[in-house]
């Protein structure tokens, strides 16, 4: 087999997944591709900004939010977030009953991201169904963005659409629509913070009170409501999908594989002997199993000055 195709005349398909950090690495002189990325309708967006010199600047100004220190800083509140599921957990067993944890990993993910994105919270965890209805809503985005990829001469004409046509030609663009106005609505809410100077709550600074200070990096241009709302989607949207999945196959594998589940709870148990002590990152960081389970979540924001386990289970 071929280690490079060339499908298009500007598209290739790479059997050899190694050569993916060839191209898509910290420097590289490639661009993203303006087919993929503008189908997503968020094109101020970091994840979806095609130059690199400009998706330089814009991702400055965001990486102190995702720091170590930062993320150190705020264990407090996805320990918060944590516990809010299993207690939810624990009242569900209990009275032997079924519990959509699935959906409860996405509700943790969203709230978590809400609550240090604009200091307002979602609160998915405290309904019923964990916001099972925002997640289909997320889910149905996708049937737009693919559309726009294919003919995207579409999507200008999509976005000028009035709402109450969008709601009856097309259901993915109605819920397109209500979660753009519901990023701007943040937006507005934070800047009128910042113009009060209140802008920060114990202390802490959200991302987007972040990205609304003109000094935060060199070049930085403070970008308008409309703007950010491309960011606060972006946010929203992979906190829905990416780190609630990641949560659930882990879990998965880990309950379903009883050698795996065996050596996790031991190390756990061991590190942790009172099962009423919080789990803090700090030593979850230094469990070598753990971390060889999942090296793209606890490795990311790990000590750098500890090597991570590279071992494969």
């Amino acid at each position: 087999m071929r280690p490079v195709v060339r499908i298009t005349p500007d598209e290739i398909h790479l059997s050899d997944p190694e050569n993916y950090e060839k191209i898509y690495y910290i420097g590289t002189k490639y661009w993203k591709s303006p087919t993929f990325y503008n189908g997503f309708g968020i094109g101020y967006s970091t994840f979806s900004t095609l130059r690199n010199d400009v998706h330089a600047v814009r991702r400055a100004a965001l990486n102190p939010m995702f720091s170590r220190r930062m993320v150190l800083n705020l264990e407090g509140l996805v320990q918060e977030k944590a516990e809010k599921l299993v207690n939810r957990a624990q009242h569900a067993f209990a009275e032997k009953k079924p519990l959509d944890i699935h959906h409860g990993f996405r509700a943790i993910s969203v709230d978590v991201i809400s609550d240090y994105a604009f200091n307002r919270c979602y609160n998915l965890l405290d309904r019923p169904d964990f916001g099972v209805e925002f997640f289909q809503r997320v889910s149905e985005l996708g049937h737009v963005m693919w559309f726009f990829q294919q003919w995207p001469w579409v999507q200008p004409v999509a976005f000028l659409t009035p709402k109450w046509m969008a709601s009856i030609v097309s259901k993915p663009l109605e819920q397109l629509m209500n979660m753009q106005e519901d990023c701007v609505r943040q937006i507005i809410a934070v800047t009128k913070q910042m113009e009060a100077g209140e802008y920060k709550e114990g202390g802490r600074t959200t991302i987007f009170h972040q990205l609304l200070d003109p000094g935060v990096t060199e070049g930085h241009v403070v970008p308008t409501v409309n703007q950010l709302k491309d960011e606060a989607y972006s946010l929203l949207g992979a906190a829905a999908d990416t780190t609630g999945n990641a949560l659930t196959v882990g879990a998965f594998r880990v309950v379903t594989d009883k050698a795996i589940y065996r050596k996790v709870v031991a190390e756990l148990t061991e590190a942790f002997p009172d099962e009423n002590t919080r789990l803090d990152f700090m030593t979850l960081e230094k469990l070598p199993y753990l971390v060889s389970l999942f090296p793209p979540i606890l490795s990311q924001y790990a000590d750098p000055s500890r090597p991570v386990s590279s071992k494969k289970h």
